[in-house]
Parts: structure tokens; sequence; C-alpha cells
């Protein structure tokens, strides 16, 4: 049963450093091998807005799951409750591996960055950076998300352009 736990701790853990890489990206200098396509600085804050946002949801959950965690340690807790938290926590950590990979469909798709969350109406809010989107890329993404989240799961797409 504890097993379980770490298990869903590890991923979540190894989710953080993949989000703390992304923030060290973002402020790495512009002149770096690796400077984001477009490289003003207007476009980096962008870059930065998503990476904050990431982590921000991270922590949210991570202290979610530490409240799980702690609840299962009490003694006066029943076996029902503990199996009850432990689909909690599981339920938070796939939930995070499905946003991170959505992302990472939408990114193989063409556009530059996306940040994608689940918020508690069961609202997919999908944030993109792009320069250029059609109606064909909305249906196509739409379709992907409900694959993925279930076809109750309303789709919020916003598109924030590169250039200003």
């Amino acid at each position: 049963m504890f097993k379980k736990i770490k298990k869903h701790r590890l991923s979540l853990l190894l989710l953080a450093m993949v989000a703390m890489l992304s923030v060290y990206y973002v402020l790495m200098p512009q002149d770096g091998p690796l400077a984001p396509v477009g490289g003003d600085g207007d476009t980096n804050t962008r870059y930065q807005d998503f990476a904050e946002m990431r982590l921000l949801i991270l922590d949210e959950r991570n202290k979610e799951v530490a409240l799980y965690e702690a609840k299962i340690t009490e003694a006066t807790v029943s076996l029902n409750d503990i199996e009850e938290y432990i689909l909690e926590i599981e339920t938070i950590s796939t939930l995070t591996e499905k946003e991170v990979y959505l992302e990472s469909i939408i990114v193989g798709l063409g556009f530059t960055d996306t940040l994608v969350y689940l918020d508690e109406e069961n609202v997919l809010n999908v944030s993109l950076l792009t320069d250029s989107f059609t109606k064909e890329e909305y249906v196509e993404i739409a379709i992907i998300a409900k694959e993925e989240f279930g076809k109750d799961t309303i789709v919020n797409l916003n598109t924030i352009k590169l250039s200003s």
C-alpha cells in the first residue's frame, strides 16, 4: 500500500523536475544555443508565465498529496479511508500525467508552447503560444483532449500571439 504512495510521489517529483527545468530554460540568457524561437523579451515573458503557472498547479497538487499522505498515517484512520486517500492520490497523479501528455502532443503539432490544466468544473483550459491558428487545429486539439479527458470535458482554448 505504501509502495503505491511512494511510486506516485516519485512521478510527481519527476514532473516537478521537468517544470523546474522549463523555468531554467526560460530564464537562460537569450544568446545561448537553446534560445526560444522569437527570442524577444515579450515572448520570453510568455514562456516564463506558462512555466510559473505549471509550477503553481504542481505545487497545489503536491500539497493535496501531502495532505492525503498525512491522513493515511493517522492512527485512527480506517482501512476504507486509506483506500479512498490512495485513490485520490492516484487520481491527482493521473491527471497531471494526462495534462503533460496533452501538452507534449500539442507542441508536437507544431505549436511553440502550451499550458494544459483541468479545473474543478471539468473545464480543460488549453493556452497556446502561436502566431497562427485555424479552426481545423482547434477541432484536432479538442478531439485529442476529449479522447484523453473524456467526452464530458469542456475544452476552453486560448491562443496567445507570439508577435504583438
